[in-house]
């Protein structure tokens, strides 16, 4: 499959459908379990439903797919991102990033053992 040609699935009412009733049933992050609620306020966007694999494009079985919040779906297909945790808000994230040390500006990298870089810390 092209490119194209999954943006043109991607777009089609039988995955709009199909994305509807998998986050009917998996309504969390699989990663960090934000709600899709949680998901909308922290980064105006609700669940992602991310394909772990492309072999059944098209008729995917839900061990093919992952509802993730837009965050944990950058750090998935980008191994890095700059938004902070969804579950961290206001107060409470500059709180975490003082007793941590970070900045705002920072990023959060993937590795084999983890989150790491958080708030600033690089591997």
């Amino acid at each position: 499959m092209t490119r194209s040609e999954y943006r043109r699935y991607i777009a089609s009412e039988h995955w709009l459908q199909r994305r509807k009733q998998f986050l009917f049933y998996h309504p969390e992050c699989n990663r960090c379990g934000l709600s899709g609620e949680n998901a909308r306020e922290a980064y105006d966007q609700g669940l992602h439903v991310h394909h772990r694999n492309y072999q059944r494009v098209g008729c995917e079985l839900d061990s093919d797919l992952e509802a993730l919040c837009r965050r944990c779906h950058e750090i998935e297909s980008c191994g890095k991102t700059n938004l902070s945790p969804g579950h961290l808000c206001g107060s409470d994230l500059i709180l975490y990033r003082s007793l941590i040390g970070g900045t705002d500006d920072c990023e959060t990298y993937m590795t084999e053992h983890g989150l790491a870089g958080l708030f600033g810390e690089r591997p």
